[in-house]
């Protein structure tokens, strides 16, 4: 484990970090809002509360696992805008999304792009239906990537599989960002106005297996949550 938040103590300080826990915007912690959790407390999201940190030690953008739950407030999968669970920036030759992707053949993407303007340049993905955010329900996200593949997980089940032609680049300097609303700034596909509860966000340095994946979900799925 490299970087856990569980919102627990109502406060977007890491509870673990291997780099640094503490965010990069300027945000007070006293602005933030939180309300009940899939386990304790967890995050309401707003587009003037990033949550955005440091990438050193926290990720390998090489190999990894991220894991969060998220519930819509006000959205569902076939809302037609973009919505992310996480952003990994790492200049322009390192970019990592777990989002939304709602132009033309809609889908939830664990998307990875290296290599911008360079020859080696190349995207690598894997996809899922939509229907998999639904409002007011919890749904627990996952994606792992490595020098095989990239893969998407929801609620313990593997819903996505992409292969990985090339070893994925390390880069130590960047951020990430967990859950940020309207990333993009875009006025017809993003929504300023999302409304999403975020808890227990997770990383790991290496690409889990399914079952690991399966134990994630099931450590701290809700009463009543499916049992894949």
């Amino acid at each position: 484990l490299l970087f856990r938040l569980s919102f627990d103590k109502q406060t977007v300080t890491a509870d673990f970090a291997a780099g640094q826990g503490h965010p990069q915007s300027q945000t007070t912690a006293k602005d933030f809002r939180f309300t009940d959790g899939v386990k304790g407390k967890g995050l309401v999201l707003r587009p003037d509360q990033p949550c955005v940190y440091a990438l050193a030690k926290n990720l390998d953008t090489s190999q990894g696992t991220f894991s969060c739950w998220v519930k819509p407030l006000n959205w569902e999968g076939h809302g037609k805008k973009f919505r992310h669970t996480l952003v990994v920036t790492a200049g322009p030759q390192y970019t990592m999304l777990v989002y939304l992707y709602p132009i033309g053949d809609e889908a939830v993407f664990n998307h990875i792009h290296v290599g911008a303007g360079t020859a080696a340049e190349a995207t690598w993905r894997a996809g899922a239906p939509v229907d998999l955010f639904q409002r007011d329900q919890w749904t627990h996200l996952a994606s792992t990537w490595d020098a095989k593949a990239v893969r998407l997980y929801a609620n313990g089940r593997r819903v996505g599989e992409g292969l990985v032609a090339s070893p994925l680049p390390k880069r130590e300097a960047g951020s990430i960002y967990v859950c940020p609303i309207d990333f993009w700034k875009n006025k017809q596909w993003g929504d300023p106005a999302e409304q999403t509860v975020c808890d227990e966000v997770r990383i790991f340095d290496r690409a889990l297996e399914d079952e690991e994946i399966l134990d994630l979900y099931a450590a701290d799925a809700p009463a009543g949550a499916p049992r894949p």
